[in-house]
């Protein structure tokens, strides 16, 4: 089965969607994107935040998969001269088997959802991460990619 994605922008405030889309597709609408002129524009703005680009698929077993990104400027560093950055979110649902009454009635499955989430990542990294994504590579994403919501979110 050829997975196909659907593709969500949001520049400047305006949301454009695309779906049954091929990968090379989407690294494609991805790779078109102006981030060097948002991220100039974000840098000399009130704006930490620029465009956002989400791509999404179900599996065969109509499980969602989403691979988001969005640039990132930090308020504290508005006037330093630093790289391009992005924040990135990695959406997926698992299938568990949970135990009925500690397994005395069978089991049933449960979907449940997992997000990982990294602020603060280079053009490279967040190209790695798409490609990845747009190749099912379901191992690399949660083996290179961390939640990252702070200790007093994690606590």
């Amino acid at each position: 089965m050829m997975n196909t994605f659907a593709v969500t922008l949001e520049i400047n405030d305006d949301t454009i969607t695309h779906k049954n889309m091929q990968s090379a597709d989407a690294l494609a609408i991805f790779t078109a994107m102006p981030w060097n002129e948002d991220w100039k524009k974000c840098s000399e703005s009130d704006d930490e935040f620029g465009s956002f680009f989400s791509v999404s698929y179900k599996d065969e077993h109509n499980l969602e998969f989403t691979f988001e990104t969005e640039l990132y400027i930090d308020d504290e560093n508005k006037n330093h001269d630093l790289p391009m950055k992005f924040s990135l979110t990695y959406l997926h649902q698992e299938i568990i088997i949970k135990k009925v009454l500690f397994g005395l009635f069978g089991e049933k499955e449960e979907v449940i959802s997992k997000k990982i989430f990294m602020d603060d990542q280079n053009m490279e990294f967040t190209l790695r991460c798409l490609y990845a994504f747009l190749q099912l590579d379901h191992t690399f994403l949660t083996n290179n990619m961390y939640e990252n919501f702070g200790t007093d979110v994690n606590e």
